[in-house]
């Protein structure tokens, strides 16, 4: 894949992991903020190995966070109103918590619980999802955990 290629794919998961990519709100207090993301994560990580996105958002701040998931690494994306930074870390998972788990012989007269756990990064906490308003990812956030899990040390 070319660059142009690579981008658009990141801008499709970033679309695929938060509503607030496509904010009238988010184009007002950041015109330029996708372009930034999207091009960071292009120059810093591999995107065919990117395997999952979150994302937060506080846009009466304005704020918007991703945490990108590629391979070995981590991208850690922010808009500010202060300025745009990004941060590539190797993928260091230390330890996982598990705040609600589906159950295994649902109940018939329940809904299913969601999936939502807590992943230590090597000093960096990241809720799955991060931003508890999101419910894009809901039925695949056990495939994040499994992918965690594989990976904790």
């Amino acid at each position: 894949m070319d660059k142009q290629t690579h981008w658009q794919h990141v801008v499709d998961l970033l679309h695929r992991s938060s509503d607030v990519w496509d904010s009238p709100e988010l184009i007002a207090a950041f015109p330029d903020g996708i372009e930034k993301v999207a091009s960071a994560v292009v120059w810093t990580v591999d995107a065919t190995q990117i395997q999952w996105v979150e994302t937060r958002s506080d846009l009466d701040a304005p704020k918007v966070e991703a945490a990108i998931f590629a391979g070995e690494h981590l991208v850690h994306a922010m808009l500010t109103g202060h300025g745009f930074g990004v941060e590539v870390r190797r993928l260091n998972v230390t330890a996982l918590r598990a705040t609600s788990t589906p159950y295994v012989h649902a109940d018939p007269d329940g809904d299913q619980l969601p999936f939502r756990f807590t992943a230590d990064l090597d000093g960096f906490s990241l809720d799955f999802p991060w931003d508890p308003d999101n419910h894009k990812q809901d039925g695949d956030i056990h495939q994040q955990f499994e992918r965690m899990l594989a990976l904790l040390v």
